[in-house]
């Protein structure tokens, strides 16, 4: 069967009706298997043929709907940098900045600027919605006051309310609750469903908005008494470009997409979204968010799951545990709110290095961020911490536009290396926090030893000395050292051929190793035994920079 060569949509109904009508035939053949008059084997064969054929059409399906995203997504993409650099110099105008305008150029340009303005958020929508099908609409979690995050939408919505004659209200019973979500995104659910309320309630209506604490969640309703929806229209109410209960009148279409991206947006906090509308009277919309312990239990089944699928695949799982240890300087204001700041600029930080889809991120207290690194061995993770320590460095923590200086430690552990379930993971990382480094120091010049030896004690690190290659690989073996510090030119033995066989053994291989050196070295002899070069280091750079290369591993 050929499929006609019309548009990519008209494409993907062709080859959805198509499977359909294969599934069909494979089902009535499943049930005619009591006749007689064709065999069991023709038969499973045909099915076979039914199944290849079916296979066929749902991988052109994924195809076409790929391209299709794929296509929208770039179309927005290339829409919104214009239509930004339009709105910004519209706004320019509009503040007289160019020069004085007249009444009537003024509502014009407004009119301009509205029309843009909804124009940008169609487009927004179909960015929103791609990344839906795509499965690629991420969160970027971390902890909210919701109460706060109301109050103020509503009451941001009042001039517009009172514009209308519509009453809006607000019914909350507590002063602060944090939930663990994504910030902009609820923003969104909620702009949508305050956008539709006020869309399709008349004058002299009523909107109001209550929270309810439950269990394991909390419950959002918005109730209005608008238009209402029919019966019949509310299956298809959270469906892709419905527009349902409409009016006459400019100004009330909008993409049709709003309420599908919210309920995803919702169903990915693990939450529910619905609706209740009688016609003529009104609308209630509900949606659910869990509580913070709630996603914290949900986390720590994903943290179980991970290292099962691990152990059965034979791979590695790091666990990295940032504690928030205090405030370098004292800020002024609510100590819980800065805390949480604090924390959310952290998780900010960390999804930007940690960009695996695998790995996970989590706030699992008001001083501990907990990371789940699956495949990911020892020497990786550390050379993570050190990316992690730097982007800290270029990143200032600003709370009410003061500066707030943090004190994080790194605790690491990995699976099945250090431990064999979560909470071994977890002891470990924390013990890894408060217990003594210990670094090894390889060098066949004693007072070079004696120098950095003494350094490194008074910097609060445990130093153990050797003066040759082999005297090194012994001490590792009886007690591996967080960190070694090695000298390239050494008799018998030099400090590649240590660090190859370091490479080779399982037990050695993640140790991190920082080469010193009295002569220029080619790096590209590091570069072939895979040695990262930024840990190589001459020695007369002196101990600051020997110093600043050890605190980006420990």
């Amino acid at each position: 069967m050929e499929t006609p060569q019309t548009t990519p949509n008209s494409q993907i109904g062709y080859l959805k009706k198509e499977n359909e009508q294969l599934k069909k035939e494979i089902e009535l053949l499943k049930e005619s298997s009591t006749d007689q008059q064709v065999s069991i084997e023709e038969k499973n064969q045909w099915i076979k043929t039914l199944y290849n054929e079916l296979e066929k059409k749902n991988k052109e399906l994924e195809k076409l709907d790929k391209l299709k995203s794929d296509f929208v997504a770039s179309v927005s993409h290339g829409l919104r940098t214009p239509l930004a650099v339009t709105l910004e110099g519209l706004s320019i105008v509009l503040d007289s900045i160019p020069g004085p305008i007249n009444e009537k150029q003024k509502n014009i340009l407004l009119t301009a600027r509205q029309n843009l303005e909804q124009l940008n958020q169609v487009i927004g929508d179909l960015l929103d919605i791609s990344q839906i099908e795509a499965g690629q609409l991420d969160l970027r979690l971390g902890f909210v006051n919701v109460i706060k995050l109301f109050q103020n939408f509503i009451n941001s919505y009042q001039p517009i309310a009172i514009s209308k004659d519509i009453k809006l209200s607000i019914q909350i019973s507590q002063d602060s609750l944090y939930l663990y979500i994504d910030r902009d995104k609820i923003i969104k659910v909620i702009k949508n469903l305050l956008d539709n309320a006020l869309k399709f309630t008349k004058k002299g209506g009523s909107i109001h908005v209550a929270m309810h604490m439950r269990k394991n969640d909390v419950l959002f309703t918005f109730t209005d008494t608008g238009i209402g929806i029919a019966k019949e229209d509310m299956p298809r109410l959270f469906n892709k470009f419905q527009q349902l209960a409409r009016l006459e009148g400019v100004g009330l279409q909008g993409s049709g997409l709003g309420l599908t991206i919210s309920k995803a947006v919702i169903e990915l906090h693990g939450g529910e979204i619905w609706a209740e509308s009688q016609l003529g009277k009104g609308t209630s919309f509900y949606f659910t968010l869990p509580t913070y312990d709630t996603v914290k239990a949900t986390f720590e089944n994903q943290f179980d799951s991970i290292l099962k699928g691990a152990l059965f695949i034979g791979k590695p799982v790091s666990f990295i545990l940032l504690y928030l240890n205090s405030f370098g300087s004292q800020p002024t204001g609510n100590d819980e709110t800065i805390v949480m700041h604090t924390m959310n600029t952290m998780i900010s930080i960390l999804n930007n290095i940690a960009s695996h889809p695998e790995d996970k991120v989590f706030i699992y207290n008001m001083n501990s961020i907990y990371v789940i690194l699956p495949e990911t061995n020892k020497m990786d993770s550390m050379r993570l911490i050190g990316r992690i320590k730097d982007a800290i460095k270029r990143r200032k923590f600003v709370f009410e536009k003061k500066e707030i200086k943090t004190d994080f430690k790194y605790g690491l552990a990995v699976f099945p290396l250090d431990a064999n379930d979560r909470a071994g993971l977890i002891k470990v990382a924390q013990e890894n926090i408060t217990r003594r480094k210990d670094i090894l120091l390889v060098d066949d010049d004693n007072q070079i030893i004696q120098y950095f030896e003494g350094m490194l004690t008074k910097m609060g690190f445990g130093v153990r000395s050797a003066y040759d290659g082999e005297q090194c690989l012994k001490l590792v073996e009886q007690h591996p050292p967080d960190l070694i510090i090695l000298d390239i030119i050494m008799p018998q033995m030099n400090g590649f051929e240590v660090y190859g066989r370091l490479q080779r053994n399982p037990k050695t291989t993640y140790i991190p190793v920082v080469m010193l050196t009295e002569h220029d070295v080619d790096l590209k002899d590091a570069e072939l035994i895979g040695l990262d070069v930024s840990s190589v280091m001459h020695k007369q750079d002196g101990f600051d920079k020997l110093l600043g290369i050890v605190k980006s591993f420990l």
